[in-house]
């Protein structure tokens, strides 16, 4: 394969991932939405109408719901599954419930048509234990260390998601064996019933002789071989079981590899919050033991992981990896280097549940989509076209342009345009507060993952500046990213350049 050939392939593989409109910057329509959002259908406590009311009294017209779905922890204290565990169930869909669900998203949508609800689940791909109940250190690892996912419009793609707890994600080896045995049980019973024992005994001076079966040992045999095997039932075995090991990114990769399959989309939610929890278990009455469930912040998985989606890069907490230089930056220069097959896109994370500690429109992700319906939005979010804001009380510093021209074409958050190699670009940025208040702000202008120019300005604000390419490098990346302390907080996804030079290794 000659030099140039390879050159070519490389740019069209680039261009495939990021590339994913033609229309011009102005034909694109932004929508307010806000993701991660719990209704009563799983841990939240508003209905799927009460949040549509909410969100349209708010002026958020997307909605991505995040249900929690299948959550459940078990702590098996013999080896047989199934015979003896502690476990906890939380309120979530099932599959049973997957599809009642998805027709009251359905529903609501027709009742409400100013806010797009679109249905998607919270998971838990995987948790382990370590320590011993009866040696009171016990902890569950993981328990928080979760993907949102959406896109998807079937049961079916809900229903096969391979996650401890949901049986038809499972799989059939060795250990499906064990937990089909409680059958022969039943087999055992069956079995007596079909044998009569004879019992003589003597009557006077005769012998008498007669066949009876067995009930009273064959029934409970039946009845608990029974109730056991439909507990097991399908006998299927998670792909990773949640016991005393850690599988690294295997059962995520897993997860985010089926999803991805399907035409869903994975999002990973909460890489930095802490989770340490101690909890008080009563064995009996005298015997009280405790157990702790642990979540270590997890930005790593940026780098460990490939074809996910997108992840929470702002939210109502003290988060690193979305900036200059840390996991986000270090993601994209995987991508630009071909290490990666796609580019994360980073979006605002709200976690909603409805109650008093968080209001529907304090984290909010703008799309800009080609149409407005739930297709668009889900468009825009597989192709990058958001940025994410967390407003400072009730003024929202917005972005009005972020674009990147050569002089004839124009792309925005998400797109890649080609430039040859030291060609020039122009990068344009305005930005204004709801109201058109003057407020001040300090930000970043992040190129290639380091810092490019610093900003300390007051809104409306408008800044035009031309950059060469540097040299070497199959693609430049430009981004936003305001300050925390700003105090408005705000985050652009990456524009690319792309030459048609491949980059050295």
């Amino acid at each position: 394969m000659t030099k140039s050939l390879a050159e070519g392939l490389f740019l069209a593989a680039f261009l495939v991932a990021t590339l994913p409109a033609s229309a011009p910057a102005a034909s694109y329509q932004p929508l307010v939405g806000v993701a991660h959002v719990h209704s009563t259908a799983s841990t939240g406590i508003l209905s799927l109408e009460e949040i549509a009311l909410q969100a349209e009294t708010s002026g958020i017209e997307v909605v991505l719901l995040a249900e929690n779905y299948h959550l459940q922890f078990a702590y098996n204290l013999l080896p047989l599954p199934g015979l003896l565990q502690a476990s906890k169930r939380f309120p979530s869909l099932t599959q049973s419930t997957i599809a009642e669900y998805l027709q009251a998203v359905e529903e609501t949508n027709r009742r409400h048509p100013k806010v797009l609800l679109i249905p998607g689940v919270e998971t838990v791909p995987h948790y382990y234990w370590t320590g011993s109940l009866l040696g009171g250190d016990l902890t569950m690892h993981n328990g928080q260390k979760n993907i949102l996912i959406t896109g998807f419009d079937k049961p079916e793609d809900y229903q096969g998601l391979p996650l401890v707890g949901n049986s038809r994600g499972g799989q059939y080896n060795t250990m499906s064996l064990i937990r089909a045995a409680p059958l022969l049980l039943v087999v055992a019973g069956f079995g007596l019933l079909a044998r009569k024992r004879e019992r003589r005994y003597q009557i006077g001076g005769f012998m008498v002789s007669q066949r009876r079966r067995p009930w009273r040992l064959a029934v409970p045999l039946i009845l608990i071989g029974g109730a056991w095997s439909a507990y097991n039932a399908p006998f299927t075995v998670p792909a990773f079981p949640p016991d005393h090991s850690d599988a690294g990114t295997a059962p995520y990769q897993a997860l985010i590899d089926y999803v991805d399959r399907r035409g869903g989309m994975t999002i990973w939610s909460y890489l930095e919050a802490k989770d340490f929890h101690v909890h008080t278990y009563t064995l009996t009455r005298r015997l009280v033991t405790k157990f702790t469930t642990k979540t270590d912040p997890y930005p790593e998985v940026l780098l460990a992981t490939d074809r996910f989606t997108a992840f929470g890069a702002t939210y109502q907490d003290n988060t690193t990896a979305e900036r200059p230089g840390q996991m986000w930056d270090r993601a994209l220069e995987q991508y630009c280097l071909g290490r990666r097959s796609r580019p994360p896109w980073g979006l605002g994370e709200l976690g909603f549940h409805g109650n008093d500690r968080k209001r529907l429109a304090d984290v909010l992700t703008t799309f800009y989509v080609r149409e407005r319906t739930a297709k668009g939005v889900l468009e825009a979010l597989s192709a990058g076209r958001m940025d994410a804001a967390i407003p400072a009380g009730d003024i929202r510093i917005r972005v009005r342009t972020f674009s990147l021209s050569d002089g004839r074409r124009e792309a925005v958050q998400g797109e890649t345009m080609v430039v040859p190699p030291g060609g020039t670009v122009t990068l344009r940025l305005a930005l204004e507060a709801h109201g058109g208040t003057a407020r001040p702000f300090r930000a970043t202008l992040v190129r290639n993952g380091k810092p490019w120019r610093d900003l300390e300005a007051t809104t409306p604000f408008t800044i035009t500046l031309e950059d060469t390419l540097p040299p070497g490098r199959a693609c430049t990346y430009y981004r936003f990213w305001m300050h925390p302390r700003a105090p408005h907080r705000l985050i652009t996804n990456p524009i690319f350049a792309a030459t048609t030079r491949k980059p050295a290794d």
